[in-house]
């Protein structure tokens, strides 16, 4: 039997760990919390993306990756958790067009029909691969629908459209359960993996505790890490051909179950709104949330927000989404003090952040799986492409063990 290392338990490794498991793969993972799914998997706001977002990419060739894993996310993830993951999603997104966006009104428009005109190519748009929905052309609000929703002195257009998001918190407790209950898969936690080397029968971890690793050799090893990915890699000599920015980003989750808009405020550093059909919503304002960056290997420290940093943050946050969003204004100030924090990396191939118009953030295509002989290392990019780049992986395995 075929023994494969993954290293990382977040959704990336969980989804590479039962592709292989399922195929009669040895699968050890090797996590450094005490629980999988523990990092940026469970505190995102759980973006199914269909491409939209990226509208300073005109060559499309994001917004086609986007709709293949969008497409992919929920056959995968359902046929793997043995049971239909009964996602929690959110309302369908708007797309408002910031008075200081980086593209007009009438260019978004123009770049939302073309990915829509992408998704119809696939011959999968009317298929309900994603979450059952019925995926219709973006819709621009018209002069009174767009005032019932936002302010139109900041929001001069908005754009209806069917992409919506999944209560992450809730995939990843399913995918926990499912990742315990398989026997293909053995679970090492709190042990961080600091090195990977190679010998003639195969691949030895190194981790801290030096006890975790056991001293077992390894046929194949993915590097599913998410902010320690690159450093792991550059000491297998393999470093990154382009600068990679981290950025610690915060995020709030609160209860309002009166509070039904989920928005993206395009395009540029500016937010996001989400309202999961349970009452929980998400809310991000990017300009005080974006709380460090960093280029090179190594991504900031992630740490909570002390309490009189979270409430600022949180405050501020708020005020400014009030001002754009009208349904914000009615989130009762109880909801908005009890208001969790929420942190994690966010690890693309950049030089400059999102105010840039020029920044590498603006696009994400240049990612996936990459191979050297047995060592593989996984730039899923974005949460969409997790359960298709781990298909990716996975049979890329089951190819390289064939060949030995």
């Amino acid at each position: 039997m075929m023994r494969v290392a993954v290293l990382g338990g977040g959704l990336q490794g969980c989804c590479i760990a039962l592709l292989l498991a399922e195929r009669n793969v040895k699968v050890t993972l090797f996590e450094r919390h005490d629980a999988l799914l523990q990092g940026a998997a469970s505190n995102n706001e759980g973006r199914v993306h269909l491409g939209y977002v990226y509208g300073s990419d005109p060559s499309l060739r994001t917004a086609r990756l986007m709709i293949r894993g969008a497409l992919a996310f929920a056959p995968i993830l359902d046929r793997l958790l043995a049971q239909p993951a009964a996602y929690r999603i959110s309302t369908p997104f708007y797309y408002a067009v910031h008075r200081d966006s980086q593209r007009t009104p009438d260019a978004l428009a123009r770049y939302l029909d073309a990915v829509h005109d992408e998704i119809e190519a696939t011959g999968r748009g009317r298929c309900h691969d994603y979450f059952g929905i019925e995926l219709f052309r973006p819709q621009r609000l018209g002069a009174s629908e767009l005032e019932d929703v936002f302010d139109d002195a900041v929001i001069p257009a908005a754009f209806r459209t069917a992409e919506v998001s999944i209560d992450a918190v809730r995939l990843c407790d399913v995918l926990r359960d499912r990742m315990a209950a398989e026997p293909n898969i053995e679970l090492r936690l709190s042990c961080t993996v600091t090195n990977v080397t190679h010998h003639d029968k195969g691949y030895a971890i190194a981790t801290e505790p030096a006890e975790a690793s056991r001293g077992e050799i390894f046929d194949q090893v993915v590097n599913a890490l998410w902010d320690g990915r690159l450093a792991l890699d550059a000491k297998r000599g393999i470093p990154p051909e382009r600068p990679y920015l981290h950025r610690l980003k915060y995020g709030f989750r609160f209860k309002a179950p009166g509070m039904t808009v989920s928005t993206s405020i395009v395009l540029g550093p500016f937010g996001d709104t989400i309202a999961y059909e349970d009452g929980t919503c998400y809310a991000t304002w990017y300009p005080v949330c974006m709380r460090a960056s960093a280029l090179g290997v190594m991504p900031p420290p992630v740490a909570p927000l002390p309490d009189d940093e979270r409430a600022a943050v949180c405050s501020e946050s708020f005020r400014a989404l009030q001002a754009i969003v009208r349904a914000m204004r009615d989130v009762p100030c109880a909801a908005i003090e009890r208001a969790q924090p929420c942190q994690g990396i966010i690890t693309a191939r950049a030089c400059t952040d999102i105010d840039d118009p020029g920044s590498e953030l603006h696009t994400r295509y240049d990612i996936g799986v990459f191979t050297r002989g047995g060592y593989h290392s996984v730039d899923p990019g974005k949460f969409t492409l997790a359960p298709y780049f781990a298909t990716v992986c996975a049979d890329r395995i089951l190819a390289e063990g064939g060949r030995r």
